[in-house]
């Protein structure tokens, strides 16, 4: 009797000890969220606003004041990638020996800088340079953000804080849209409607770069204390072709998202809409594009598969450009754009290799940014075609990853059995 009294006792305070971590896991998670989801949430909205506003500028006149003709808008727009991928590489070991808490406000004030600066242009010269130093100010950006979910947050609960963050970019295309339509009635004699876009921009971005020093919650307070990265262990992850297969992935599912997020307001305009009127349109697939992406976050914590999530997307990016290659009906195209829109957007390994999947993911941007040019209005057929064929490859690539990933599960678990200790692929 005293036995079985003790066991029950033993029980009870281990179950009573497991509903208190519980508790303990949700207050954490509910401070963090609060502290440090909500507000990378907001800096990634103006993140991506400040990359995206040349779309925005190109349709209130920028090409014409600084005399862009031919293919040079196309060039400004790719400088980007180019100054984002030369410095990309190195900003996760940075950011691992600074400390992200630290290095991300920094960033934020330097990326918020060239974005004001842009406003002072005067020529290709002056675009191009400005372009290609926001790339490289921007580049510590993503991978400071993940280097951070994964120190703050256990493995399990980071993959619906990352769709939150990411649903910033359609966010950011519904806020910029609106204050762009509202900043091209600004008649002033001097300072055409572009530049105030990003002077407004700029201004805003350098106000929540300074109160991202007091944003963060200390390193040393984080789920998962963080660990240096070692140069061997950037050549292990180099050395794994699923990390290129993610990579080419990314890159491919990137490349519909980045040619929106720049050519929308000219794609839009072709419709016979006002540069006013096309930039207020742009909220439309923005929503949209918001709550795809809020809803394929759903779709993998309900359903634990990043593959269905990623071929379920894709083929809305499929379904859509057919459409916009099919008509020349204006609602169906409009429609065809907002399925676009909505479709496009493990240990210390992990850490490393969540750096350079979006580096590589970041190559799409020399073909999105030149995939939409002028000789194409109004169908911009080519432009389509090009994020067609990279939807289509998209869903290969899944396929290849997600099958190669089941394979390797069954062979440690052939090799481990049911108990033993091995890594696990999630797909």
């Amino acid at each position: 009797m005293d036995s079985d009294k003790q066991d029950s006792d033993t029980t009870a305070s281990s179950s009573s000890s497991a509903i208190d971590k519980q508790a303990a896991l949700r207050r954490y998670l509910r401070k963090v969220d609060l502290r440090l989801l909500l507000w990378l949430w907001l800096l990634n909205i103006f993140c991506q606003f400040d990359k995206q506003a040349i779309g925005s500028a190109k349709v209130l006149g920028l090409e014409h004041d600084l005399h862009l003709t031919g293919s040079d808008f196309n060039i400004a727009a790719t400088l980007f990638s180019v100054g984002f991928l030369l410095f990309d590489p190195i900003s996760p070991y940075i950011v691992s020996r600074v400390g992200a808490s630290k290095a991300l406000p920094v960033v934020v004030l330097l990326f918020g800088t060239v974005c004001g600066l842009t406003a002072l242009a005067h020529s290709k010269r002056d675009i191009y340079l400005l372009r290609f130093f926001l790339g490289i100010a921007e580049s510590g950006f993503a991978p400071g953000v993940l280097f951070l979910f994964s120190t703050y947050y256990p493995r399990d609960k980071i993959t619906a804080r990352v769709g939150w963050y990411y649903s910033a970019s359609p966010a950011g295309g519904l806020i910029g849209g609106v204050m762009s339509s509202g900043i091209s009635h600004i008649n002033h004699p001097t300072i055409e409607p572009w530049r105030w876009i990003y002077i407004v921009l700029g201004c805003i971005t350098l106000v929540l770069g300074s109160l991202s020093f007091f944003s963060f919650i200390a390193e040393e307070n984080a789920h998962a204390p963080p660990e240096k990265v070692k140069a061997k262990e950037v050549l292990n992850v180099l050395k794994d072709w699923q990390v290129w297969a993610f990579g080419a992935t990314c890159m491919l599912t990137s490349c519909g998202c980045s040619s929106i997020n720049v050519f929308a307001p000219s794609i839009i305009k072709n419709y016979g809409f006002t540069a006013s009127q096309s930039q207020a349109l742009l909220a439309v697939p923005s929503i949209f594009g918001f709550f795809a992406m809020v809803s394929a976050g759903y779709l993998v914590r309900r359903l634990g598969s990043h593959f269905l999530a990623t071929v379920l997307t894709m083929s809305l990016v499929v379904i859509g450009t057919i459409i916009l290659l099919a008509t020349l009906s204006v609602p169906a195209r409009m429609v065809g754009l907002c399925l676009m829109a909505g479709g496009t957007r493990h240990g210390r390994k992990a850490n490393v290799s969540s750096a350079f999947v979006p580096m590589l993911g970041g190559l799409s941007v020399f073909v999105a940014s030149n995939a939409y040019t002028n000789n194409q209005q109004p169908r911009y057929l080519i432009g389509h075609g090009i994020n067609l064929t990279a939807a289509v490859l998209a869903i290969l690539f899944a396929c290849l990853l997600r099958f190669n990933m089941a394979r390797r599960n069954k062979r440690n678990l052939a090799r481990y059995g049911e108990g033993g200790e091995y890594f696990k692929y999630i797909y």
